[in-house]
């Protein structure tokens, strides 16, 4: 039930980032910034509810490609301080969401069988 609950939530924060997206080409990057401060806060729920399950899990990269995706989350904070919209929306889409589809990609490897079973 967990693990299900986990997949539709990665689900969710993936439509954040197209949200996002949409909301950058509206110029609206205020709102965009506060919908990526959800995605944070929702891939920290995430990994609060992995964390208790880790040992069960099968062998995984989770924590790797988490890290990699958290670095780059934090550069794309530091570039929101900038003026450059474009700047936001290049290191969203060739290197942040990326990253955040690979991590659910992982996830969705790891959770499914106990999902489907």
């Amino acid at each position: 039930m967990v693990f299900q609950q986990i997949v539709g939530l990665v689900d969710t924060l993936s439509e954040g980032f197209e949200y996002t997206r949409t909301l950058l080409t509206e110029d609206k990057r205020d709102e965009a910034l506060e919908v990526l401060y959800n995605i944070i806060a929702g891939i920290e729920s995430v990994i609060n509810a992995l964390n208790p399950h880790l040992e069960e899990l099968p062998a995984n990269d989770l924590k790797g490609v988490g890290a990699h995706m958290s670095i780059e989350f934090n550069k794309l904070i530091d570039i929101f301080n900038g003026d450059e919209v474009v700047l936001i929306e290049n290191h969203l889409e060739s290197t942040l969401i990326p990253a955040f589809l690979v991590w659910k990609s992982e996830i969705e490897k790891v959770l499914m069988p106990f999902i489907l079973s």
